[in-house]
This record gives C-alpha cells, sequence and structure tokens, in this order.
C-alpha cells in the first residue's frame, strides 16, 4: 500500500549554498501533467519565500534527483503552500479518502534525509484544539519525526485523508477535505475565500466529562461549541458573545470543528460564485446570565490569490470597517455621559486606560464601528462594489439585547493591568487574557478518567448515568468523620421527590447501639447538598440505603446481569469536587473471600479513593456491580446480590441467609499445578475449596475440614458469586414458606480419599436492616 504512493511522495527543502535555511519537509503530489512533465506539490508554507529575492525551494524525488519547485500558491491562514516543479521521472497522484473521522487508524508518512519512506502508525485522537481563529486542527496519537510535516496521513486503503501540519508527540494534522476545497476554489477563481471568523471554538461533545456534565445538568446544554477566545472589536464580539459562551450554528453544518471549518470554506466558495450578501445565525448561549440569544452575523469575507508577495484582501464591508479611527466618539452610541475630566469625549482606548468597560451594542452597519463622518466617507465611496447591506440582528428570549449589553470583559484596576512594552503581542495577550474573568469553568478530566472515556459514546453513555451517581460524606462541624463514599440512586418518586441511595456501609456510621447516628450528607450532582436518612444497613453485605429529599430530579440507572469474570467494566465514582472520576478496566479471574463472606469480585484497575459504592457497568451502561473496596485490585459486589438484598427487603421489610460459616475457593479459578494435582490424584474437576471453617459450627461438628473439596448436591453454579446468589434465594424462599430446609454436599476428604454426602439442617439469619 505504501508503495503504491511511493511517486506520490517527495521532499522539501532550501539549497544548502542559500544563507535562508528552510526546514526540510515532506510534499506529495496534487496534480501530474505527463506530457509537459510538470506537477504540483502540496506542503507547509513556514519560512517560504517571503520577498521576490529570497530563494525559491528544492524539490527531492523519489529516485533521489532534485529539482527547483517554482512558489505559485501560499494559504497563510492554513500555512499551505503549492510548488509547480518539472520533473523526468513520472509522477503519481495518490487517492484522496474523505475527510478523517475522530478514532480512526491511520499511517503518517515522510521522506527522511536519505529519501527514504518513513511511516508512523497511530489513530486520530478524539480531541480538537485551536489558535488565533483556526479551529481546524486535529490530532494523532503518534509521534511523527522531524521533517514529516506536509507529509500525507492515510487510512486503511491507503487513501490521504489529511496532512501533517505539526510533527513530534501528538502530532497536528488538516483535513484532506479543507486542502481540496482551497485548491479547487484556487484553480476555478484564482484566489480564495473565506468568512471572517475570529474566534477560537472547542466542541462540547469532545470536551471533559466533568465539563460537559456542568453544561448539562446546570444549563441543559448538551452539545455546541464553547468560546475560548475572541477577537477584540470583532463583529461577534459587538454581537455580545463572549469568551465562556455556547454556541449553536442555526445551519445543520456539523458537531465538530472540522466539519465547521468545511461549512466556512463552502460559504467562501458561494461567496466567490457572487452570493455578495449572507449571514450567519447563531443561537447564543451566556452562561453566566443566564440568557439564550440568536444572532445575526453579516459576513465579511477575506480574498487570498495565494500571490507569496500579496496580503489577503478583505471584502468591502471589512476594508471599510479597517479604516474607521479607533479613537471615535463613542458617546451617541453607548449612550455614556461625558466625564469633565476628558473634555467632553469619551473614547475607547481611553476608558481603558482608566479601566473603565464601555458597553457594546449591535450597530446597523456591515463592520461595526463609530459613526463619524470619515466612516461615512468611505461607505459611501465603496457603496457601488459592496455587497448589500445586512443588519446585525438579535433575537431573544428574555429582554432584547440582553448579550450586547454584556460588558467585553470586567473591569480591572489601573495597577493590575499588564506592561505590554516591547513584549510580543501574543504574549501580552496572553497576559491579559489572565487578567480576565474565566466565565465558564474550564474543567479538564484528571488523565486517567479522560483515558478511560476516550470517545464522546463513551462520555454520552456515562453522562446518561450522572443524576444516578451522588457523593456521600459527613459534615465537617461534625465529631465523627465518614470517609467520602459514592452513591447510586435506586428509587426516585418525582411527585414527593424522595430518592433512595445505595452505598456501602460504613463502621463510621455507628458503631454502638448507645451512640447517635452521624449526620450524612448527600451530594447531587447540580453541587447542592441534602441531608441523608440511613433506613436501611446489612452488615454481612456491607450495604446501606439513605433516604433523601431531592429537588433536582434524579434518575434510576439501569441495572444489568450479574457480573460476569473477565468482562470489561467502568467504575465510577465522585470526588471532593463532584466530578465524575471514572476507571477502565476488567473483572480478574480471581475469587477470594474473608470472615464467611465468599461473594467478593476483583478488578484489574486502582479505583482511587472516595469510589467505594460506586456503580461498576459494562459496554450497555448497565449496572453490574458496586465498588466495595476502592485501591488496586478494588474488590465488587455482584448487582444480582443487591438486587435479590433489595427486593427481599422491599418484600418481607427484613433479610434472611443461611448460617454459612466457611471460607471457599473455587476449584475452577485455582491454579493449574493445584487442579492438575486435585485432576491426578483425586479425579476432582470442580467444586470448591474449603479454606477457613468456624469453630465448632455445624458443618465442623459434621465433619468438614479444611482443606476438603465440597460439591453442592443442588446445580447451583461454579463460582462463589453464584452460591452467594443460591443462598439468598434460599433465604428468600424461607421468608416466603416459613419451614425447616437441608443444604446437602459432597465432601472429599483429600487426605483420606474418602468421599462422603451429608445433609446440613439449615439455619438462617435474619436482619430486619433497621438502623438501631
Amino acid at each position: 500500500m505504501v508503495l503504491g504512493m511511493s511517486r506520490s511522495i517527495v521532499r522539501v527543502s532550501s539549497p544548502p549554498s542559500e544563507g535562508k535555511l528552510i526546514s526540510p519537509r515532506t510534499g506529495f503530489v496534487i496534480s501530474w501533467d505527463g506530457a509537459t512533465k510538470r506537477a504540483m506539490i502540496v506542503t507547509l508554507s513556514t519560512y517560504f519565500k517571503k520577498k521576490p529575492h529570497e530563494p525559491q525551494p528544492e524539490v527531492h524525488l523519489p529516485d533521489k534527483s532534485i529539482v527547483q519547485g517554482r512558489l505559485i500558491f501560499m494559504n497563510r491562514h492554513y500555512n499551505l503552500s503549492i510548488l509547480e516543479i518539472t520533473s523526468d521521472l513520472p509522477l503519481q497522484v495518490p487517492a484522496f479518502g474523505s475527510a478523517p473521522k475522530y478514532g480512526q487508524k491511520i499511517l503518517a508518512l515522510s521522506r527522511d534525509e536519505n529519501m527514504s519512506l518513513v511511516a508512523r502508525r497511530g489513530a486520530i485522537t478524539w480531541s480538537d484544539g485551536s489558535f488565533m481563529w483556526r479551529n481546524h486542527y486535529m490530532f494523532v496519537d503518534c509521534d511523527v519525526p522531524e521533517g514529516g510535516v506536509g507529509g500525507p496521513v492515510v487510512d486503511s486503503c491507503g487513501s490521504s485523508i489529511a496532512m501533517v501540519y505539526r510533527a513530534g508527540p501528538g502530532a497536528v494534522i488538516i483535513s484532506i477535505s479543507i486542502i481540496c476545497t482551497f485548491f479547487e476554489m484556487w484553480k476555478q477563481f484564482s484566489c480564495v475565500a473565506r468568512p471572517v471568523f475570529d474566534v477560537d471554538l472547542r466542541s462540547v461533545e469532545l470536551a471533559g466529562v466533568s465539563l460537559r456534565e456542568e453544561l448539562s445538568v446546570k444549563h441543559n446544554i448538551n452539545g455546541g461549541f464553547m468560546v475560548k477566545r475572541i477577537a477584540d472589536d470583532s463583529a461577534l464580539e459587538h454581537l455580545g458573545v463572549r469568551q465562556g459562551d455556547v454556541i449553536f450554528f442555526e445551519d445543520e453544518c456539523g458537531t465538530n470543528l472540522p466539519e465547521i471549518e468545511d461549512y466556512l470554506l463552502s460559504l467562501g466558495w458561494r461567496y466567490l460564485q457572487g452570493m455578495k450578501s449572507m449571514v450567519l445565525k447563531l443561537l447564543v448561549h451566556d452562561i453566566e446570565g443566564p440568557c439564550k440569544e440568536t444572532i445575526t452575523l453579516p459576513l465579511e469575507f477575506s480574498v487570498d490569490s495565494g500571490k507569496a508577495d500579496m496580503p489577503p484582501k478583505s471584502s468591502p464591508a471589512m476594508s471599510a470597517r479597517s479604516k474607521s479611527t479607533p479613537d471615535s466618539d463613542l458617546r451617541s452610541h453607548d449612550g455614556i455621559p461625558n466625564p469633565g475630566s476628558w473634555s467632553g469625549r469619551l473614547t475607547r482606548s481611553r476608558a481603558k486606560q482608566i479601566g473603565l468597560v464601555l458597553p457594546i451594542q449591535a450597530v446597523e452597519s456591515p463592520g461595526i464601528s463609530s459613526n463619524n463622518n470619515k466612516k461615512r466617507r468611505i461607505e459611501e465611496e465603496t457603496a457601488g462594489e459592496s455587497p448589500a447591506t445586512v443588519i446585525p440582528t438579535t433575537t431573544t428570549t428574555g429582554e432584547p439585547g440582553t448579550l450586547a449589553r454584556r460588558p467585553i470583559h470586567p473591569p480591572q484596576p489601573h495597577s493590575t493591568a499588564p506592561r505590554i512594552g516591547r513584549e510580543s503581542s501574543w504574549i501580552a495577550q496572553r497576559k491579559v487574557d489572565r487578567l480576565r474573568k474565566a466565565t465558564l469553568r474550564d474543567a479538564e478530566d484528571e488523565p486517567s478518567t479522560a483515558a478511560a472515556m476516550p470517545t464522546p459514546s463513551d462520555k454520552k453513555m456515562v453522562l446518561g448515568m450522572s443524576r444516578s451517581i451522588v457523593r456521600v460524606s459527613s459534615p465537617p462541624t461534625e465529631g465523627k468523620f465518614i470517609s467520602p463514599l459514592t452513591g447510586t440512586v435506586i428509587s426516585w418518586d418525582g411527585a414527593t421527590k424522595r430518592a433512595m441511595i445505595l452505598t456501602i456501609y460504613s463502621t463510621d456510621f455507628k458503631s454502638k447501639p448507645h451512640e447517635p447516628q452521624p449526620e450524612l450528607w448527600v451530594h447531587l450532582p447540580d453541587k447542592s447538598i441534602v441531608q441523608g436518612r440511613l433506613i436501611f444497613v446489612n452488615r454481612h453485605y456491607s450495604l446501606a440505603i439513605l433516604e433523601i429529599t431531592s429537588d433536582l430530579p434524579l434518575q434510576v440507572p439501569t441495572f444489568g446481569s450479574a457480573a460476569k469474570y473477565g468482562q470489561e467494566i467502568l467504575a465510577l465514582s465522585r470526588d471532593e469536587n463532584m466530578s465524575l472520576v471514572a476507571r477502565r478496566g476488567a473483572i480478574t479471574w480471581s475469587d477470594g473471600s474473608l470472615m464467611w463472606r465468599n461473594h467478593y469480585m476483583f478488578l484489574d484497575c486502582d479505583v482511587p479513593e472516595g469510589g467505594e459504592g460506586g456503580p461498576v457497568v459494562d459496554y450497555c451502561g448497565s449496572i453490574i456491580a458496586v465498588v466495595y473496596r476502592d485501591g488496586p485490585c478494588a474488590a465488587i459486589i455482584s448487582i444480582s446480590i443487591i438486587h435479590a438484598l433489595y427486593e427481599m427487603w422491599e418484600q418481607f421489610s427484613c433479610v434472611a441467609r443461611p448460617v454459612f460459616d466457611m471460607d471457599l475457593k473455587s476449584v475452577e479459578l485455582a491454579s493449574f499445578s493445584l487442579r492438575e494435582e486435585l485432576s491426578l490424584k483425586h479425579n476432582i474437576e470442580g467444586g470448591f475449596i474449603v479454606e477457613h471453617i468456624a469453630n465448632d459450627s455445624a458443618l465442623e461438628n459434621l465433619g468438614v475440614r479444611r482443606g476438603d473439596v465440597i460439591f453442592f448436591e443442588d446445580k447451583c453454579g461454579t463460582m462463589l458469586p453464584e452460591i452467594e446468589d443460591y443462598l439468598l434465594h434460599l433465604g428468600r424462599r424461607y421468608l416466603g414458606e416459613k419451614r425447616s430446609m437441608v443444604l446437602k454436599l459432597e465432601v472429599h476428604d483429600i487426605e483420606g480419599t474418602c468421599k462422603e454426602t451429608i445433609t446440613l439442617p439449615l439455619e438462617f439469619k435474619v436482619s430486619s436492616g433497621k438502623v438501631a
């Protein structure tokens, strides 16, 4: 597959004798004419010719010959260039695929200094990033070597789907759909047009689960794009868009940033075809407000001829706007009284000097600026060639103009303003950004949680359980401290607003009958706190149920079947910030018992502190277990046990279980050496090994000893959790039938090589679950 692309991939560098060095990079063929032997090469344009006297780059062909490249197209927004070469070696245009997809497996190809083909295998990560109004970047999880910039990124079929924009770990790529669109646009119109859209965005769909949960629970926002930064004095800023807002495009133009970029380029194509007057309608959510408005943005277009020595030109509306004076009088526009100290004239630059922020409202002009005479004169001069004027408008669910009246950023004391001096504008802007108030919590998931939920489908599944997972703690003023736990909603009554919360029973809850029950706090998903009342405990399984009253509607999750060994899982919990925490792992093929409790199963992941009581879910999002003990190799309890316990308590107001004081170990999960010995010497292929037995118990009096292997006469399972389900089944029968029962066991004495069937009269321990 890669060799089939050999004649499509070249290397670009500068002549070694020239003073200006071009960092070596890769390029690939996008056009080949066999008759004229001319080809076009697409690559990255950094450090290319900026002035006429500067040298042209060299192109190294697959046969190691070198030809001179002529720079015929350069786009500064995407940092892409096209070189024209003449080659005696027949070259080849590769197959171009569709736009790359998140999670897609790829190969990043390049040429090294010896012209050898270099490949890195990886996948496109589920993440986005933007910088300086460029929202189209995607990322791969492999390390592209130096010189790989400009190289093709291919899919499993060998079709080029992207180009490497930045090499190194977590390399940045640009979609082939963007490259093909602007290349075809340039060929047809000899220029490239793109709407001026000076805002850095972030897709809500790819945001961390903590931030997505906050947006969902508090603001009912489950999609759209978050505004990370917005250009000062831009049309969007004048219309009221601010950092931290969440915007939705009215047109169905995609759910991720590369799709939005494709849409913007399609608008540029329509502009060059003659559609001069276009608008973009955006639904803007003010998170801090909160309010919601639909704004209409008149589109201005940046038109780039692609020539190396010519900057991009703006559409007429933008040109007029850029010529307006920055210190124009804003009194009639903003309704601000004239401070006497400024001779009756308050301008925006002066307002910044004194720490005063002037509110900005939408005005009726394509390029929003002041209304002085110079602006009017320029607009009259360009009226004949300008597109039809479109008036910026807003439609709000509340009072009109709510968005536009917001301050651009909160006023800062004059002494705290950063000194720009000779610093670059980028560094200065970063300092200003740090002083500005964040309008939305930029919550990033901690690394292990992010790794556990890499895809939007994973996050969507977990977010569907957001209103089912709470945190349990004790008030800080209480003398008795309870280690924080996680809890799961198992019952919700919307009419009474009452819910039941399942969690782990801590010995800190109440140790002695005469001790008062400590106050319990239940932290809800919206970070509100309600008091929990302990209504049920079971000390054998260490489970507890709390009752709460909640104004926030909660949700009972889906409960699955019993947990299975080897099953892939997600262990969920809440941390001290009420953020959702996740750990991905699997149920290990091991069992363990302690103090006659044989129902534990174990995970191969490390559940963090506070994860006890948290749900363990399968790949469908159904709860299959609850975490009993956090830490490495966390212990869990199957949901089948919890379900049987809860139903028994609901029906009979108590729970019954046979007294069965033995610690067992499944032969099926024993080591290979032990299983071989049992098989060869004793013809034993299954059953359960007795590890410990209670002194003076009924089983001990019947002759069962440590090391024996027992079989249950009833077909009740081959694993310990299945045995526990069977014992609870017997307890339910006991409460329903109120009659005596026996348990028949076949006991193998390994030492004496004898075998005997015993009959154990069952005694039942009945617990009401009430808190004494």
